[in-house]
């Protein structure tokens, strides 16, 4: 069986890891590094969870004009993707109109999360 050796953990170890002065030095450079790290966390989440509240109190209205170019978008691109798989965009089975229109609230459900919300039904 082997035993793992680790290094001393003198001033000759902490040279090795950056210019530091001292094992003092070096463990006052991680705890700086880890305290700015953690405040950085705090910061981003009370940030964002400020950021969500907002959200959650407002509501958007949008031009009926953005709304339809934004359907028009859509449904583009679900007849593109459509091409692309040689399929055709006007639906002939009761399958296919099923899989377009699920397609389509799916769609229009990622947008709701994303602040499209006159768009889902």
């Amino acid at each position: 069986m082997k035993e793992l050796e680790l290094p001393e953990f003198d001033e000759e170890f902490v040279q090795t890891l950056g210019n530091y002065d001292s094992t003092d030095a070096f463990r006052a450079s991680v705890e700086e590094q880890l305290r700015k790290d953690h405040q950085e966390k705090y910061d981003d989440e009370y940030f964002n969870g400020l950021l969500d509240d907002i959200a959650k109190q407002t509501k958007m209205i949008y031009p009926p004009q953005m709304l339809e170019h934004e359907q028009e978008h859509v449904l583009e691109d679900i007849k593109s993707r459509l091409a692309k798989q040689n399929l055709n965009s006007k639906p002939t089975s009761s399958f296919a109109r099923w899989t377009m229109v699920n397609s389509w609230k799916k769609r229009s459900c990622l947008l709701r999360r994303n602040g499209w919300n006159a768009l889902c039904w």
